[in-house]
């Protein structure tokens, strides 16, 4: 018997959130993400998907703290597949989006917030999002999706 979607929230998705704490929160999935290399078993794919699509831009959506992103942009330049990355999120961590991008000059940052689900025309780049998908309500996440297709991204 299947269990039924639950859809719960995180309070640092909710507006009156303090700031300080949310970026605490996402400085600590970064942490966790790079320190146990849990973006290994996506390089060999993403790295596909890039050739597949010829894209060399990576829009990031729901960046958090900046997640795998750093390691990820190392993990395909030392297999001869550099890209450019841009961070983007909701509520934006603007200190570790400019700590990134001043050790790492393949990536960079929106400063305004950006929703994934209506993501800028302007923004091109194969979209990825890392561990914020679960966020998001089932017809949001259609939304997300249909956001990419709009846009002729992949």
């Amino acid at each position: 018997m299947p269990l039924p979607r639950l859809q719960l929230f995180e309070l640092e998705d909710l507006t009156w959130f303090p700031a300080t704490i949310r970026a605490l929160a996402t400085d600590y999935l970064r942490f966790m993400e790079t320190r146990f290399d849990l973006h290994r078993p996506i390089v060999p794919l993403l790295r596909q998907a890039l050739d597949d699509t010829g894209a060399t831009d990576i829009v990031d959506l729901c960046s958090g703290g900046g997640g795998p992103l750093e390691a990820l942009s190392e993990a395909l330049n030392a297999k001869g597949r550099p890209v450019r990355i841009t961070l983007t999120d909701r509520y934006p961590n603007l200190r570790a989006f400019r700590s990134l991008a001043a050790q790492h000059p393949a990536i960079g940052y929106v400063a305004e917030p950006v929703d994934a689900t209506d993501v800028p025309r302007e923004m091109k780049g194969f979209r990825t999002m890392f561990n914020a998908f679960h966020h998001f309500p089932p017809e949001a996440a259609a939304a997300v999706l249909q956001s990419a297709v709009t846009a002729g991204q992949p």
